[in-house]
C-alpha cells in the first residue's frame, strides 16, 4: 500500500501477526454554487424594522464599549427607515439601556412596542439621540 492511499487504514491481526487492510467510507461533496430563497415579508410585521449582528472587535474598541449592535440592513418602509437609521450604524441604547447580544436587542424592542423612544447610536465617530416610534407588535 503506498502513502498516498489515505482511504485506506491499516490494521495489526495479533493473533497472527499480519496486517490487514479495511476500506474507510469516505465521501467529499464538492458544491459549484449556492441558492438562497427569500421571501417578502409584510413590513406592518417589523417593530423596529432593521437587522443587526456583533460589532467588530476594533469598533467596539474605538468606542469604547463592550455592549452595542451594527445594523447590518434596514428594511424600507419601517421605524428605522423612517427614523433615518442607516446599514452601519452602532447600535448603543435603546431609551437609555445597553443593547446586550441579539436576545437583548430583541427584548428591548419589544418592550417598548408602540412606543416613542430615543435609540443611541454611534455613525462615524460621533453619537445621535435619534427618536423613534416603534410599531405595534400584530
Amino acid at each position: 500500500m503506498s502513502a498516498s492511499d489515505s482511504a485506506y487504514r491499516d490494521q495489526i491481526d495479533t493473533r497472527s501477526e499480519h496486517w490487514a487492510t479495511t476500506l474507510m467510507d469516505k465521501h467529499v461533496n464538492h458544491y459549484e454554487f449556492m441558492v438562497t430563497y427569500w421571501k417578502k415579508a409584510k413590513v406592518d410585521k417589523f417593530i423596529f424594522g432593521a437587522f443587526t449582528e456583533n460589532v467588530p472587535r476594533d469598533t467596539m474598541n474605538e468606542i469604547g464599549t463592550r455592549h452595542a449592535r451594527l445594523i447590518n440592513a434596514v428594511v424600507g418602509g419601517t421605524p428605522a427607515y423612517d427614523a433615518d437609521i442607516w446599514e452601519g450604524d452602532v447600535l448603543l441604547e435603546i431609551a437609555g439601556e445597553p443593547v446586550r447580544g441579539e436576545k437583548g436587542y430583541s427584548d428591548l424592542l419589544e418592550a417598548h412596542a408602540g412606543q416613542e423612544i430615543n435609540f443611541t447610536i454611534w455613525r462615524g465617530g460621533d453619537v445621535y439621540d435619534v427618536p423613534v416610534q416603534l410599531n405595534s407588535p400584530q
